[in-house]
C-alpha cells in the first residue's frame, strides 16, 4: 500500500508579476482609472480588487492519493557461520505505482477580478488571449487525479559481530535508488483555471501539474549496540548519520529533508511469565540554509520557475526534527508442563544414552 498526499498554498513569485504590480499602482492609483476600459483593463474591478502581488496568496491544493497494492520483490540471505559472526543481504525490488485519488484547487478572488477586468476592457481580450488566460478563475475547483509514483529499489547489507559472549555489534550499509524521482507528474480529469494562468510562465498543459524533483541516489550507515545485561534485561543503542538523497539545490517544503542524524536508545526486559517489554526511543535532527537562487524547486527567480517556487529570490533556512517513543508488549505465555507418568526405568547402556529409547519415548544424541 502506499499514499500520496500534499496541503499547501500557493503564491506565484515572479519578475513580470512584480512589473504588472506596480503598472497597476502607477495607472490605477487607489481605485480605478476611467481610460482603463479603452486600455488593457488593468486595474480588474476598479474598486483596488485583482491587484498583482508577487508574495500574496493566490490559492492552495490539495491531493489525497493511495494505491492499495502494489507488488514487489524482496530477497533476503544470510550466512552465520559462527554464533559470534554473521552477513546478511537484503534486495527489494521496485515499481510504479499508479495512485488514484481526489484533488482541491482553491483560488484567491484577485486573479478572477483581474482575467474579468482584462476581458471587459477594449484591449485586454486581446493580451489575454494572447497569453491563454482564463475568461475566469473559479473559487474552487475539484475532481479527479492519477499520479504515478515510483517506489525505489533498495539493497541493505548488514554484519553481526559479537566480541563477548554478551554483547553484540552490528553494521548495515544501505542504498536506494532514489533517482528514479527526476519528477512527479499529477494528471487531472479536466483544466484547471488556476494552471492556466501559468501558461506564459511554460505551464503548457492546464491539466496536469509536473512537480520537478532531481534526487540523488546515497549509501547510508547505521550501527547497533546490543547488550545483555542479565538473562532478563537486554540495553540496546544506535547510531545512524542519514545522507538526504535530495541535493541542497532541490530542496523545498514539499518534501524538506536534509542530511539528518538518527540516535535511538532502547531495552528488552523478559518477566518469568513470558510476557517481554521493549521500551525504544529516538531523536532525528537536521537542518538545511539555501540562500536566493540555491534551490530552483524553492527561491529561484528565474523568468520559467514559477511552480512551485514560492520564495523567488529569498535565503530559505529551516530544519526537521522527529522524535519517536514505541512500547510493544508481545506476549508468549510459556507451555504448561507435561502431566507425570509413571515409566519403566531406562534400560543401561555402555557408553551412550540411546538415541530412540521406547521406554520412554524420547529421542536424544549419543554422547560421545
Amino acid at each position: 500500500h502506499q499514499g500520496f498526499a500534499l496541503d499547501t498554498d500557493m503564491r506565484l513569485p515572479n519578475k513580470l508579476l512584480g512589473i504588472v504590480g506596480k503598472l497597476q499602482d502607477a495607472w490605477c492609483g487607489d481605485g480605478s482609472n476611467p481610460l482603463d476600459a479603452f486600455g488593457f483593463g488593468l486595474c480588474g474591478d476598479g474598486r483596488g480588487g485583482g491587484r498583482l502581488r508577487p508574495f500574496n496568496k493566490v490559492g492552495a491544493m490539495q491531493f489525497e492519493m493511495t494505491a492499495p497494492a502494489d507488488p514487489t520483490l524482496n530477497l533476503g540471505v544470510l550466512w552465520e557461520p559462527k554464533d559470534w559472526f554473521a552477513l546478511g543481504a537484503v534486495y527489494q525490488s521496485g515499481s510504479n505505482t499508479v495512485l488514484t485519488g481526489r484533488y482541491t484547487f482553491e483560488a484567491e478572488p484577485t486573479l478572477d477580478k483581474f482575467v474579468r477586468g482584462m476581458y471587459s476592457s477594449l484591449l485586454g481580450p486581446v493580451v489575454a488571449s494572447m497569453f491563454g488566460f482564463p475568461t475566469s478563475v473559479p473559487p474552487v475547483q475539484s475532481g479527479n487525479a492519477t499520479l504515478v509514483l515510483p517506489f525505489p529499489e533498495h539493497i541493505q547489507l548488514g554484519m553481526k559481530f559479537k566480541p563477548l559472549r554478551r554483547v553484540q555489534l552490528n553494521v548495515d550499509a544501505n542504498w536506494t535508488n532514489w533517482k528514479r524521482w527526476d519528477k512527479l507528474t499529477l494528471q487531472f480529469d479536466q483544466s484547471i483555471n488556476l494552471l492556466e494562468m501559468a501558461r506564459i510562465f511554460g505551464q503548457a498543459d492546464p491539466s496536469k501539474l509536473v512537480l520537478p524533483r532531481g534526487y540523488r541516489n546515497t549509501i547510508h550507515y547505521g550501527l547497533g549496540l546490543q547488550v545483555n545485561a542479565t538473562d532478563r534485561l537486554t540495553l540496546r543503542a544506535g547510531y545512524e548519520p542519514r545522507k538526504s538523497s535530495i541535493p541542497n539545490d532541490k530542496i523545498d517544503l514539499v518534501s524538506p529533508l536534509p542530511d539528518i542524524t538518527n540516535k535511538s536508545l532502547g531495552l528488552g526486559y523478559a518477566t518469568p511469565s513470558g510476557l517481554h517489554i521493549d521500551v525504544a526511543a529516538s531523536y532525528a535532527a537536521g537542518k538545511f540554509n539555501v540562500p536566493a537562487e540555491g534551490s530552483c524547486n524553492m527561491n529561484c527567480s528565474n523568468f520559467f520557475n514559477v511552480i512551485y517556487n514560492p520564495y523567488a529570490g529569498l535565503d530559505v533556512a529551516g530544519g526537521i526534527r522527529i522524535r519517536y517513543v514505541g512500547v510493544p508488549l508481545p506476549f508468549s505465555p510459556s507451555s504448561s508442563p507435561a502431566p507425570r507418568r509413571r515409566s519403566r526405568p531406562l534400560p543401561k547402556t555402555s557408553k551412550s544414552s540411546c538415541s530412540a529409547c521406547s521406554s520412554c519415548g524420547t529421542s536424544k544424541t549419543p554422547r560421545s
